[in-house]
């Protein structure tokens, strides 16, 4: 199964960061779940402490992102996804938000990647869109 990829954007906020990996943890039913934690320069202990509490059982990739602004943390971890690991499925969050009831993806997430690959071969890339092949 394809694993999904919760992308935690953080910065100096250990305490709600910890309340929303929890929640995700205790909530968020998904069978192959894999962490991006992306931080804006918080500094090392913040990033390491966010890692343990997220826990062993997990593939994580950090990043910091030294004061670069949340957008450049999230498109780095977009790019993490999609063009270094060739993932499909993602859930965006922020270190202030808390999934606080059962969440259970599996079949919806069966759904999408059933739809990607009845589409997959299908697309058009922007450059076919801009030369008119699109409608051929």
């Amino acid at each position: 199964m394809e694993p999904i990829w919760i992308i935690l954007t953080t910065y100096k906020r250990l305490d709600l960061a910890e309340i929303t990996i929890r929640g995700l943890k205790e909530n968020f039913r998904y069978d192959n779940i894999g962490w991006i934690i992306t931080d804006d320069g918080s500094g090392p202990d913040h990033l390491n402490h966010i890692v343990s509490v997220v826990g062993p059982s997990y593939t994580v990739f950090t990043y910091d992102g030294n004061r670069k602004g949340v957008g450049h943390n999230m498109n780095w971890a977009l790019h993490k996804v999609f063009d270094e690991l060739n993932g499909s499925l993602i859930l965006m969050m922020e270190d202030d938000w808390y999934l606080e009831k059962p969440l259970d993806i599996n079949s919806v997430a069966d759904n999408i990647l059933d739809a990607l690959s009845i589409t997959e071969g299908h697309t058009v890339s922007k450059n076919q869109r801009k030369q008119g092949l699109a409608a051929q």
